[in-house]
């Protein structure tokens, strides 16, 4: 009976697309969505930094998933284009997404590993992938490598 429940068991995800990839974070990491906002450039940050935002007195960088990914910048589309601020043990960080799409129901049994032949930019960030019965397809991101990302870009400037 427990085999069962653990089959049907479902996890909620945040789906969202960058560049023409559809991609997805766990819902529990994810602090809040912000559609309205200012990014203040970092003078010699990294490419993939798009900058800084105030969210009610707290600063939080932001990085482009798109840029990580096909080394091109995320293009600002009002109403479109969001921050999802992921929620971390010592502070906040913001991704630069093209559409939040929805928050997914995902089944554990359809979400599965990614090929170990898999070795592009992207499949440095990807945890898993999520296939449903509808064919529907989204990577899952690696919060983890995400923030690795993240600690090294804070050892260089120290």
């Amino acid at each position: 009976m427990e085999v069962q429940a653990e089959k049907n068991e479902i996890k909620k995800h945040l789906v969202f697309r960058v560049g023409d990839r559809v991609l997805a974070l766990p819902l529990i990491n994810i602090f809040e969505i912000v559609t309205d906002f200012n990014i203040e450039p970092v003078p010699n940050s990294k490419d993939y930094i798009s900058g800084l935002i105030n969210i009610r007195g707290q600063i939080i960088k932001v990085m482009d998933l798109n840029y990580m990914f096909s080394k091109k910048y995320t293009e600002y589309r009002a109403r479109q284009t969001s921050i999802v601020v992921i929620e971390t043990a010592n502070n906040n960080v913001g991704i630069l997404v093209d559409d939040v799409l929805r928050v997914g129901n995902f089944l554990i049994e359809e979400i599965k590993s990614i090929p170990k032949s898999m070795n592009d930019r992207m499949s440095n960030l990807i945890e898993k992938v999520y296939k449903s019965n509808k064919s529907e397809m989204c990577f899952i991101l690696s919060l983890d490598k995400i923030l690795t990302v993240e600690d090294d870009l804070k050892g260089e400037s120290e």
